[in-house]
């Protein structure tokens, strides 16, 4: 999931760079006094326009494809296909059949893969063999431009439900609702129009110039495109939050021994964040990965920064040892109605 959201933001940046070059570029060229220049800064400026949409709405696509596909690969990794989400995999089951009448058709979208490939993956995954091996071009199948219905369907299919109404909450969102909307930070989440509403307009825009023969009337100006650009930021940031959580959900919070609450807040939160925790059962590290929920949902994770005891800071503490509590700092601030669990496991996926 993380080399997804790494992947768009290189993208991200070298779109906010050419961004950047249109005015300076475009001052240059006009002090050139070429009339063969000066004569086409408008219609240059109508491409500077289509390059952004079309390259903007690109990098979205290319991210959600990626994202819903490197979650399901994740909980594919760590499960039986039978524990798989259901209703994952019954489309699943469904677009194979689809798919493979797609690649004996030899639709040259399909080109990669070949009737085999889709036989033995889809064959693999039923008989309910140890190993199987999904195919990309069946999870992130859709024939829609990504609106917010559109988004909603492709994280629905691979087990991540009502995917807009969790990004509207994340962080990254409320950020770009308070710095760019200049508003209140909504502690219910964004309005879900502003997702909508941006989608759409991204899409729009990007079917004109694709689909309509010529240059659009009506162009975007600078600042209107930064904030399309810094919107579609945050709304993939919030989308790549949210898949996160909701791996961190179905992989640690079911009863396992993948992840060990860490007991209760006796002391704190504290002005720096610090907690005081009873001791807990398993051994604790500085850099330990932690994750925090709240009425049963994964709120936020991360580290721990700093152990502690009797005010005296320690690297590691044993799994077995007195009784007793600990005093913890964490990378992320732990709020009152926090219940902690700590990871026991290497796992990359949210944590380097």
């Amino acid at each position: 999931m993380r080399s997804a959201l790494q992947a768009a933001v290189v993208a991200f940046k070298d779109l906010e760079g050419f961004l950047d070059s249109i005015g300076p570029v475009n001052r240059a060229l006009t002090e050139l006094e070429d009339p063969r220049i000066t004569g086409y800064l408008r219609i240059r400026r109508g491409y500077d326009y289509a390059a952004f949409v079309v390259t903007l709405y690109s990098i979205f696509e290319r991210f959600v494809e990626d994202l819903a596909w490197s979650s399901i690969q994740a909980h594919a990794a760590r499960r039986k296909y039978a524990d798989l989400d259901e209703d994952f995999r019954r489309r699943h089951v469904q677009v194979s059949a689809e798919l493979l009448s797609k690649v004996q058709r030899e639709e040259r979208r399909y080109a990669d893969v070949t009737p085999e490939a889709v036989i033995k993956s889809l064959h693999d995954c039923l008989s309910g063999k140890g190993r199987y091996q999904l195919i990309r071009h069946v999870v992130v199948h859709h024939e829609r431009n990504f609106k917010a219905d559109a988004v909603q369907g492709i994280f629905g299919a691979v087990g991540i439900r009502s995917v807009n109404d969790l990004a509207r909450k994340a962080e990254p969102l409320r950020q770009w609702y308070r710095e760019v909307k200049d508003k209140p930070d909504p502690l219910d989440g964004i309005p879900i129009k502003h997702i909508e509403e941006h989608l759409r307009d991204l899409v729009d825009r990007r079917n004109e110039i694709t689909h309509g023969g010529a240059l659009p009337d009506a162009w975007l100006g600078m600042d209107d495109m930064r904030e399309l650009l810094a919107f579609v930021q945050a709304y993939c940031d919030a989308l790549h939050e949210t898949a996160v959580k909701a791996y961190l959900q179905q992989t640690y919070l079911p009863p396992t021994a993948k992840s060990v609450p860490l007991g209760r807040i006796t002391e704190g939160p504290f002005s720096n964040g610090a907690i005081v925790v009873e001791r807990p059962a398993c051994r604790v590290r500085e850099g330990h990965p932690i994750f925090s929920t709240r009425q049963g949902r994964v709120e936020q994770w991360g580290r721990v920064k700093e152990i502690r005891i009797n005010n005296k800071r320690v690297r590691n503490v044993p799994a077995l040892g007195e009784s007793g509590s600990l005093g913890l700092l964490l990378d992320f601030r732990v709020t009152k109605g926090m219940e902690l669990h700590l990871v026991q496991r290497k796992d990359e996926i949210a944590w380097l």
